[in-house]
């Protein structure tokens, strides 16, 4: 009983400053950790992407992809980037953003799209790339491109997450402004949240 007394009050340190990456006691943020998301069916589904989140993953090499979904009933502003560890200096991913209203790209993307969908490519550009470092994780990133889109049309998106040259590596898929939730709306969350944290210990 102590030792899950103890491993709770641990949890909750881990929650409140983000290093677990389930959960970031930060106003308007959350962290959330990518399994296999690697169709589009089974992307990952976001809920609200005005709130920030943070979704952690890697790719395997070429030919691996991950997914993320949402959709949208009104014209909403989106902003996606990326960034990778340092240590995975020759990882350099695409995000590809595909949805209802999106401008054919010039060059087809490297995934299917659908049609009649549009779609924003943005590569990682290895000199444009710089080193920013995250307190909260003792670790220091690589940053990467960003799409700014307003979605004006009401319908399903998606990102996805590219390796274009083969190389694996791990990300950080970041996507939302940090409106829509408040403190009161991340506490909410915890009870489950630290329930299935105790299920896997």
């Amino acid at each position: 009983m102590i030792v899950r007394a103890v491993f709770l009050v641990i949890i909750l340190s881990g929650l409140a400053i983000g290093s677990f990456g389930v959960l970031s006691i930060v106003p308007g943020e959350k962290r959330f950790k990518m399994d296999e998301y690697n169709t589009l069916e089974q992307g990952w589904r976001l809920q609200n992407p005005l709130v920030k989140q943070h979704l952690y993953g890697r790719l395997e090499g070429r030919g691996d992809v991950d997914y993320v979904t949402f959709t949208l009933a009104t014209p909403t502003p989106v902003t996606i980037s990326i960034k990778n560890p340092a240590g995975d200096a020759g990882f350099e991913p695409t995000i590809i953003l595909f949805g209802p209203g999106l401008p054919i790209p010039n060059e087809n993307p490297p995934i299917a799209i659908g049609e009649p969908n549009g779609a924003i490519v943005s590569k990682t550009i290895r000199d444009k790339q710089r080193p920013i470092f995250e307190p909260s994780e003792l670790t220091t990133y690589l940053t990467g491109p960003t799409i700014r889109a307003d979605l004006k049309k009401a319908g399903t998106y998606a990102v996805a997450i590219v390796t274009p040259s083969g190389e694996p590596g791990r990300y950080v898929l970041t996507i939302g402004s940090g409106a829509g939730q408040g403190i009161m709306d991340q506490i909410r969350e915890i009870p489950p949240t630290v329930k299935a944290l105790l299920r896997l210990y």
